[in-house]
């Protein structure tokens, strides 16, 4: 449980940083689906191999850019700015790439568990 409450608590920040003009809604959206459906695969994978899926190097630079793009987009703060972008801004776009990368890559090693799934 300890890491969906991770993902749900990562998640409501991202739907405040949204609500807040902080962030694209799109970009949150594309992040939700992504926790969403390799979430599934986890418990689907739990429960046709009984074995846990283990976090990939793409899923961990994925989780540590969010954690930036969280911190820096909640200070919005210039100062925080590199060369007038903002630092908050660039890293949600980098955990963006990350988000889809690492679903793709996900999916991939795992697409023997739903490949027969209809």
């Amino acid at each position: 449980m300890d890491p969906l409450a991770d993902k749900m608590l990562v998640l409501t920040a991202f739907v405040y940083l949204a609500a807040h003009h902080q962030a694209p809604a799109w970009v949150v959206a594309i992040i939700a689906c992504r926790e969403l459906l390799i979430t599934t695969l986890r418990l689907l994978i739990v429960e046709q191999g009984g074995q846990v899926m283990a976090a990939q190097m793409p899923g961990k630079i994925k989780t540590t850019t969010q954690m930036l793009a969280i911190v820096f987009l909640l200070l919005n703060d210039p100062i925080f700015s590199y060369w007038h972008l903002p630092f908050g801004t660039i890293m949600l776009y980098i955990c963006l790439i990350f988000t889809v990368y690492s679903a793709y890559d996900y999916l991939i090693q795992n697409k023997q568990y739903y490949a027969d799934f209809k």
